[in-house]
C-alpha cells in the first residue's frame, strides 16, 4: 500500500506542504520524490491585534471575539493532534507565560483543539501530562468533546467550570 501511494504522489504537478515539519516527514516516508520545498503555512486573520510580549516577542492574536453572550475574551487558538511530539505543552507554557507577563489584564483563553482518540496510549498520556502541566501553572479548564460516541475519556478531573 505504501508503494502505491507512493507512486501516486509521485504523479503529482505540485506537493505543498503545511510546515518544514511536515516537509521532513514527507521526504522521510516518500525517499523516491524529488520535490521542492514549498510550504504555504496556514492563513491567519491579517487585521488581527498585534501584541508584543518581552517573553515571546511579537504575537499575532485574533480579533475580539464576540459569541452571542457577549464574551469579551482574547483566544489563542492551537490545532494539533494530541501526541507528544506535537509539544502541545509549550502552547500552555506560552501562554501562562504570556499571562504573567502581559501589561494589560484581560480575559485571555487557550483554547487547544484537535485530535484525540482514547484507544492510544499516546494520546492518553499526551492529555494528562497537558492537565498537569495547566494545573501547575495555575489554569483552569475544561474538556470539552464532540460526542459520547467519539468515545470515552479517561477520568480525568473535569470538573473546572470557568477556565481561563
Amino acid at each position: 500500500m505504501d508503494l502505491l501511494e507512493e507512486l501516486t504522489t509521485r504523479q503529482a504537478d505540485v506537493i505543498l506542504a503545511n510546515s518544514l515539519f511536515t516537509v521532513r516527514v514527507f521526504r522521510t516516508y516518500f525517499p523516491s520524490i524529488n520535490f521542492s520545498s514549498t510550504v504555504v503555512h496556514p492563513g491567519i486573520n491579517i487585521s488581527a491585534t498585534l501584541i508584543v510580549s518581552p517573553i515571546l516577542g511579537l504575537l499575532l492574536l485574533p480579533q475580539l471575539n464576540r459569541n452571542d453572550q457577549g464574551s469579551d475574551c482574547l483566544t489563542f487558538l492551537s490545532l494539533n493532534l494530541f501526541e507528544r511530539k506535537k509539544n502541545v505543552a509549550l502552547a500552555i507554557q506560552a501562554f501562562a507565560a504570556f499571562k504573567a507577563t502581559a501589561t494589560v489584564k484581560q480575559n485571555w483563553r487557550l483554547v487547544l483543539a484537535g485530535g484525540y482518540d482514547p484507544r492510544l496510549e499516546d494520546n492518553v498520556s499526551a492529555l494528562k501530562t497537558l492537565l498537569e502541566i495547566a494545573t501547575t501553572r495555575n489554569l483552569t479548564y475544561h474538556i470539552l468533546t464532540p460526542s459520547k460516541k467519539a468515545g470515552t475519556l479517561p477520568p480525568f478531573d473535569k470538573t473546572v467550570t470557568s477556565p481561563m
